[in-house]
């Protein structure tokens, strides 16, 4: 069972309602940090206030709290790391006061007091459908009050992948930014590398008698086996947790069949424009690396 239960937090705990009183969708409403319980793991979310009180009936945001806390940090400390484009936007009296707070900022930002300086920098983040806005305060960083905000524009959407809702940035990643192996889909991968080894080079079993032994239907031993040929760099990501944001376990497996030409698997698995470095190769099985036309022929030869 879930339940969901209303949290107000301190801003001494660095990673909890980092956002809260600042976060409003387009309509200026409040988003409120909330959080779930299931199965004894705790999840927390920017929730609309309409759905916290209407529920599923209403239309509102229910945005990871880790992944919106994650792009607004980061996109604030890049800002405070820019000396070049903070001084453009200053006059020249300002600047030295400007870079030297931006610097002593930017840096206490990954320590304890990262909520603190977080809620004096930022007035407000907006979601909107196409993206979130970041209101800096640049009054604040100045020590003047009559310096208006600057804005940061991020393109972000809130997809689905797999069971949960996440922010993806414009290029199918992850919003918050960091590899986050994703252990169901590792287990597809490396479950279908083992079944081909084993009916291609280990025992000689057939589909039938390895369904049988694994306790699975033939048919899901099938679809899984083309994964055990997945470009190397693709598998590389995955293995590191940085395969884009929509790749699932689930979206994996449901896949109605998964093209041997790697250039087409980067595309239909939102790899496209992404190339493998000798690192990633070095990650691979050699016989894996080799040649995608014996890939092929071992699955004429498996029916598969």
């Amino acid at each position: 069972m879930t339940s969901v239960r209303r949290r107000t937090g301190s801003l001494s705990d660095k990673s909890r309602n980092m956002l809260v009183s600042m976060i409003v969708d387009e309509d200026g409403r409040p988003i409120t940090p909330t959080h779930t319980v299931k199965n004894g793991k705790r999840y927390h979310y920017y929730v609309s206030n309409a759905l916290l009180k209407y529920g599923g009936k209403s239309k509102g945001w229910r945005i990871p709290a880790h992944d919106i806390e994650t792009l607004v940090v980061r996109e604030v400390r890049q800002l405070l790391w820019q000396p070049a484009k903070l001084s453009s936007m200053v006059l020249p009296p300002l600047v030295p006061t400007v870079l030297e707070r931006a610097k002593q900022v930017a840096e206490g930002m990954s320590g304890a007091g990262q909520n603190i300086l977080l809620r004096r920098l930022v007035k407000k983040v907006v979601v909107e459908e196409t993206g979130v806005r970041i209101h800096v305060s640049f009054s604040w960083l100045c020590e003047t009050e009559d310096l208006p905000d600057h804005v940061l524009s991020v393109e972000v959407k809130l997809r689905r992948c797999g069971r949960d809702m996440r922010l993806v940035l414009s290029d199918g990643m992850p919003a918050h930014g960091g590899a986050e192996p994703d252990p169901a889909l590792i287990k597809v991968v490396e479950r279908a590398e083992g079944w081909f080894d084993s009916i291609a080079f280990g025992d000689g079993k057939t589909v039938a008698d390895l369904a049988r032994r694994e306790g699975v239907s033939p048919a899901y031993i099938k679809r899984l086996l083309p994964m055990a040929f997945l470009a190397p760099d693709i598998r590389a990501a995955i293995m590191e947790g940085k395969q884009p944001a929509e790749l699932s376990a689930q979206r994996l497996t449901r896949l109605p069949s998964l093209p041997l030409a790697w250039e087409e698997q980067r595309r239909l698995l939102g790899f496209a424009g992404r190339y493998s470095s000798p690192s990633q190769m070095a990650t691979v099985k050699p016989w894996l690396a080799e040649n995608s036309d014996q890939f092929a022929s071992a699955l004429k030869m498996l029916r598969i």
